[in-house]
């Protein structure tokens, strides 16, 4: 259904997707676009990066607090005591040299974050403009469906008031027969043609729906 080709005006490795057919859902912005993908995966690797080394430093913390820092071997710490280095000065300078390589770390990590968010926001436009090209056609077809539906749902509501219109003029006890039940929700269709009215007029404006469909009374 797809093939990659390099677009010089998306600047990167787009797919050409085929128009959607009816009834076919649009394609996760992925398809538009797989670097947007790419960034969205590498943003959540970098956040995790920054969620585990936040532990670690809260793990170094506790054992500076308890005085039981131990983020050399032993042997290391022998031979720097050896060399002359005080027991507790081993102990301190090594847990603080682990705290400063996390904290680089999670600053470097942190750095990147609004860098790689500016290139998931040009990705999600360029992934959003080839996703939307491709379920115009779609798009423009279910807004045409849905107004013929409310069309025939404003006529409809129309038949029901004008047969209990008369049998009310006809002097029938009706409603020992007949629950009443009309679309209170949609407003009354006379007049303006109450929601669905409204609805359909504004289709008309946006260009989903074409205005000789309309009944004289809504336009």
């Amino acid at each position: 259904m797809l093939q990659t080709v390099k677009s010089a005006a998306l600047g990167t490795i787009a797919p050409t997707l085929k128009k959607l057919e009816p009834g076919q859902l649009p394609p996760p912005l992925g398809a538009g676009d797989a670097e947007y993908d790419a960034l969205v995966g590498r943003r959540s690797e970098i956040l995790a990066a920054i969620a585990a080394d936040k532990t670690k430093v809260r793990v170094e913390l506790a054992k500076l607090a308890a005085g039981k820092a131990d983020t050399e071997t032993r042997k290391q710490r022998a031979e720097r005591i050896i060399g002359g280095d005080d027991p507790d000065n081993v102990q301190i300078a090594s847990s603080r040299s682990e705290l400063d390589r996390l904290s680089r770390r999670i600053e470097a990590h942190a750095a990147a974050i609004p860098e790689i968010d500016a290139k998931i926001y040009e990705a999600r436009a360029r992934a959003s403009l080839i996703i939307c090209a491709i379920g115009r056609d779609e798009y423009l077809r279910i807004e045409n469906k849905l107004c013929e539906t409310l069309l025939a749902a404003h006529r409809a509501h129309l038949d029901l008031i004008r047969f209990t219109d008369r049998l009310n003029e006809n002097n029938v006890n009706w409603t020992a027969e007949f629950e009443p039940h009309f679309p209170l929700f949609l407003r009354s269709p006379m007049g303006d043609g109450g929601w669905i009215g409204t609805f359909l007029r504004e289709a008309v404006r946006l260009g989903f729906f074409p205005k000789n469909r309309l009944p004289e009374e809504l336009r």
